[in-house]
């Protein structure tokens, strides 16, 4: 009887002690909870600052003050009184301060992964590309050789360039992604693990065959972009977190704060979000599926904007989140018209109006992304949201890169309520894509190709990088240019000139200011995103993103943006550099 009574307390003992432990725990975790919202919410100024707003109703501050998360106020009239309470005091020391760089259109897992990947950007004929190749066959990620960045130059005189790549490696998969990321080109190896056969076909895309009927290596357009997606599927999480890391620092070393990112896969979706929960991902995303695939779609809509039940649970939509659906409708202005037998920019078709049309009345509820370069391909996307009318697109299309377009076609497009990306790093490439369709004697209206003010004055155009893509030709003379950074995509597009000094002739006409590059890259970018209300400036109510800068620009040297370096960038008015 007495120890079935010890026996009883000891329970209820336990019993008590768990409660107590549990208490303890949830005391704790309450405590700590209070904390980091007490960190959060506490107010921060910021003045004697040289402080560009994008705010075109306020554009030029010295003081902004910060709480849980956004700007409060701003202006200029700010007189330091002790008796105002601010948990913090920071002296900017005159330094330039900018809204974060939104960079609208990327394609930030293949830019990322290319920074593990072997780069091939400075090869210049078959002869380098062999001993590069084989100086580092033994750089193997998850059973591939993979690497990127290379030029077609180096290329030239190869008929086969799977007979090449077999011959230089016989033993491994590889392949080799161009400059542009519409073109690739891999060994026999390669094809047979990636499925692609003299029979395959590849929709918006083409396979490169051999007089003889058989594979000669090439990769083209959407063909490039899903054995690009069939290796992605084949990467270790591991990797791929590995590689958004590395990715991620260097976005943030060049003040980037959000992304508008063609992932077009769930499971990259998935690990954003995996990582957003973890603490690990700092940037914003604002992520695309690929409407050829509508299951990415069907998947990625509900994993992007679901903020109840089972799906979701844990994410923060402010940080990951599903944007639009990616369609591509013409090639690339960058791929050599000798190679595809185009006869004006943009080349070959890949959506007629009808189909356009088919796309938005199949799915009303859907905002898209059409990739367009040629004039050709946008008429066939005016039209069919003309035929829709305008009471119906209620959806702010975006429009990328439109390289090749009217005026009117972009005033068109304004009626329509899209908006457009313009690709700021293909300004280097516009004296060789003239010089590439003059020798075909393609005629072309100088003044239509690649016009950035154009895009700007018109339809709020927003500066992107396409990282890693969108470059082929000259870009890769400029060693010391990272295609993510903005700041040397924006000093092309406003002085018009190379780093060098020399000038790009025929672009006079199609500059920006260094105001108008700082406010495309910033809230015409949250315009893309249909985040203007929240994203891209300095002013009270929006959130707290912003990078300083270590010296100052202004029209006076736009060169200057070519040097430019960013000392500390904030997302929600945290640190992001250390």
């Amino acid at each position: 009887m007495l120890i079935n009574v010890v026996n009883v307390i000891f329970v209820n003992i336990k019993a008590w002690f768990k409660v107590f432990i549990k208490f303890k725990y949830f005391l704790a975790f309450f405590c700590l909870s209070c904390t980091c919202l007490q960190v959060f919410s506490q107010t921060a100024l910021y003045y004697n600052g040289n402080i560009f707003t994008s705010d075109t109703s306020n554009p030029f501050i010295n003081y902004f003050v910060v709480e849980n998360g956004k700007f409060t106020r701003s202006g200029n009239s700010y007189v330091t009184d002790s008796s105002v309470h601010f948990d913090y005091r920071i002296d900017l020391e005159g330094k330039t301060v900018i809204p974060g760089i939104i960079d609208s259109h990327i394609h930030f897992i293949d830019g990322s992964l290319g920074l593990l990947q072997i780069s091939l950007s400075n090869i210049v004929d078959s002869v380098e590309l062999r001993n590069s190749i084989i100086s580092t066959s033994k750089q193997m990620i998850d059973g591939y050789y993979i690497a990127r960045d290379l030029g077609f130059p180096a290329l030239y005189g190869i008929s086969s360039p799977l007979n090449f790549l077999d011959k230089v490696l016989p033993d491994s998969p590889a392949i080799l992604f161009l400059k542009s990321g519409h073109a690739a080109i891999a060994n026999s190896k390669a094809m047979k693990k990636l499925g692609v056969t003299s029979k395959t076909k590849i929709s918006d895309g083409s396979i490169g065959i051999a007089k003889d009927g058989e594979l000669n290596g090439w990769l083209l357009e959407a063909a490039a972009m899903e054995a690009l997606k069939r290796i992605g599927s084949s990467y270790s999480d591991r990797t791929i977190e590995e590689a958004v890391l590395k990715g991620q620092r260097l976005a943030l070393s060049y003040g980037i704060t959000t992304m508008g990112d063609n992932t077009f896969s769930p499971f990259h979706m998935k690990v954003y979000q995996a990582m957003q929960r973890d603490g690990n991902l700092k940037l914003r995303m604002w992520t695309r599926s690929f409407g050829r695939i509508p299951q990415t779609t069907s998947l990625m809509y509900p994993m992007g904007t679901k903020k109840l039940g089972l799906i979701g649970q844990g994410n923060d939509f402010t940080r990951v989140h599903y944007h639009l659906t990616k369609l591509f409708e013409d090639m690339s202005l960058s791929v050599p018209p000798e190679l595809t037998g185009i006869k004006e920019p943009g080349g070959t078709i890949y959506l007629s109006e009808k189909e356009v049309k088919h796309y938005l009345l199949l799915h009303p509820d859907k905002t898209y992304a059409f990739h367009v370069q040629g004039e050709k391909g946008l008429q066939n996307i005016i039209d069919a949201l003309n035929e829709r009318g305008n009471s119906k697109n209620h959806h702010r299309h975006v429009i990328d890169h439109a390289g090749y377009c009217t005026e009117n076609q972009l005033t068109e497009l304004k009626k329509l309520g899209a908006s457009v990306t313009i690709l700021a790093s293909q300004t280097f490439d516009y004296p060789a894509i003239i010089r590439q369709y003059g020798e075909n004697s393609i005629p072309l209206r100088e003044n239509e190709l690649l016009n950035a003010r154009l895009k700007y004055r018109v339809l709020d155009g927003a500066l992107s990088s396409d990282f890693p893509y969108g470059m082929d030709t000259s870009f890769v003379q400029h060693k010391n240019i990272d295609g993510l950074n903005p700041f040397p995509n924006m000093a092309v597009n406003v002085c018009g000139k190379f780093p060098d000094g020399s000038v790009v002739n025929g672009f006079e006409n199609k500059t920006l200011t260094v105001s108008e590059a700082i406010h495309s890259y910033t809230v015409n970018g949250a315009y893309v995103l249909g985040a203007e209300n929240l994203l891209g400036k300095i002013a009270p109510g929006y959130v707290a993103d912003f990078l300083i800068l270590e010296d100052s620009i202004s029209d006076i040297d736009p060169m200057g943006l070519y040097r430019s370096k960013v000392a500390q960038t904030y997302i929600s008015v945290k640190k992001c550099l250390i």
